[in-house]
């Protein structure tokens, strides 16, 4: 279902939000409260996954196996996640949107619930275990947002407001390790983070059910005032949400449109290269290290404070000065290609001058912009979909193809360390190599995306 854009006035407190958000991107009046409960929503969110993440870290030193535990955990996330995903099909057919979030983030809720307790008993290889439920947890949970907000805004909408809604995820990004961090000062404990990150979950809920409520009082307003005298299409439209969704599986949708298969392949595609990317920086800065002759963890930890900073900071700036004039100006299609782009710049760069201070600068445009234009954008492509495309497929892209990503990209550093003796520079000129591919695949999206919003004359995908 969809908001409408009845009404341009609204009441004073809504022309006064509309005039303040107006820096940032065209928010009318009666939009104004709904997309900031929505911009709530979603830090909430985020802010409960990056509160989680030192917990995640401090239950993972704990265990053996370095790198290639994680590398391994990454895998058995791929793996679990299939039967999650079949699981999420099910309950989704069976209840609400309301119904379905409300169950599947009590599901979280009731987790870290039990991993506190574990982590009280002290469990052996609890570190393992939650490293792989906060990775399954953190891609879910945004699908699923964002899933619920293609499925409240329309596509003029969306594009507008994504924008603005999607700061909420960005600063939520960065409050959340401030009170992690606050919360371990001041209990001298981690898992004590695990409830506090449950109580923001609860929240969010809650501001779930009202958003929802306001969505569908809108949209029956609308119709009231647009076609007053139909009352069937009004019953059908206050039906809309109260619908679970058709029984078809994610996966099988993705395989049946073309489009969600571009968008799935895109996805994996970005991982790869972001993965690896992650990989290339990592290995220069542990190389510096041992040339200056510095402790690799200290020397590390120095360089990654610095470098997250500055990456949270772009992203920032990127979020709320640029990202909604670019889709005003340039459209979605044509912003898709943007941060490919970035990339081919970033990783030729380094093929040509593989020194830490142009990776960083590199990677920083690249991460930066992924983290604000290219998320909003993986949000506004699901626009002009069906309701099932919406949350089943999106939740398999964003959770499967993300993961499956990350297990090529381990791979793919294995062979080309272990076996073809890759450097920096070798292992740059692959990768530009598949972003070039990428770029192919925007090439047919961005046709498909086309197509489907119905701007050459055909029908909206069904």
């Amino acid at each position: 279902m969809a908001s409408s854009d009845h009404t341009e006035g609204g009441n004073p407190i809504q022309r006064l939000l509309s005039r303040l958000l107006s820096p940032i991107t065209e928010v009318r009046p009666h939009e104004a409260f709904t997309a900031l409960l929505m911009m709530l929503n979603i830090f909430l969110i985020m802010a409960a996954y990056y509160i989680i993440k030192p917990a995640r870290e401090a239950y993972m030193s704990l265990e053996s196996g370095g790198a290639e535990l994680a590398s391994y955990a990454s895998a058995a996330m791929a793996v679990l996640l299939l039967p999650i995903l079949r699981g999420y099909d099910r309950v989704s057919e069976k209840y609400a949107r309301r119904r379905l979030i409300t169950i599947v983030t009590l599901v979280f809720i009731s987790n870290l619930a039990i991993f506190y307790y574990l982590s009280l008993v002290e469990m052996n290889h609890l570190g393992i275990v939650f490293f792989v439920w906060v990775g399954i947890f953190n891609y879910m949970v945004v699908a699923q947002f964002w899933g619920f907000a293609n499925d409240v805004y329309h596509e003029a909408q969306g594009e507008r407001l994504f924008p603005l809604i999607m700061i909420g995820q960005t600063t939520g990004a960065i409050l959340g390790p401030r009170v992690a961090s606050w919360s371990i000062e001041w209990t001298g404990d981690t898992s004590f983070m695990l409830l506090v990150a449950g109580a923001l979950l609860g929240l969010s809920i809650a501001i779930t059910l009202w958003v929802d409520f306001r969505a569908r009082s809108e949209a029956a307003l609308s119709l009231r005032r647009s076609q007053p005298d139909d009352q069937a299409a009004l019953a059908a439209e206050e039906k809309k949400a109260e619908k679970p969704l058709k029984a078809t599986a994610g996966f099988r949708l993705i395989w049946e449109h073309r489009y969600l298969l571009l968008m799935a392949c895109l996805i994996l595609l970005l991982n790869l290269v972001n993965t690896t990317g992650e990989y290339i920086l990592r290995s220069v800065v542990y190389a510096e290290a041992e040339a200056a002759n510095q402790a690799r963890d200290v020397f590390a930890g120095l360089f990654y404070s610095d470098f997250f900073f500055w990456v949270n900071v772009v992203a920032s700036l990127i979020q709320v000065f640029l990202v909604s004039r670019i889709f005003k100006y340039l459209g979605v299609r044509k912003s898709v290609y943007i941060l490919p782009i970035i990339s081919l710049i970033a990783y030729g760069s380094i093929a040509l001058v593989p020194v830490l201070t142009v990776i960083m600068v590199v990677k920083i445009a690249e991460n930066g912009t992924d983290y604000s234009l290219m998320n909003t954008l993986r949000a506004a492509l699901y626009l002009p979909t069906t309701r099932e495309m919406k949350y089943k497929a999106k939740m398999a892209i964003d959770t499967f193809f993300v993961r499956a990503g990350d297990v090529i990209s381990a791979g793919f550093v294995a062979l080309g360390s272990e076996v073809l003796n890759f450097g920096p520079q070798g292992f740059s000129v692959v990768v530009f190599c598949v972003v070039l591919v990428w770029l192919w695949l925007v090439r047919l999206l961005t046709r498909e995306h086309r197509r489907i919003s119905g701007d050459d004359g055909a029908d909206q995908v069904t």
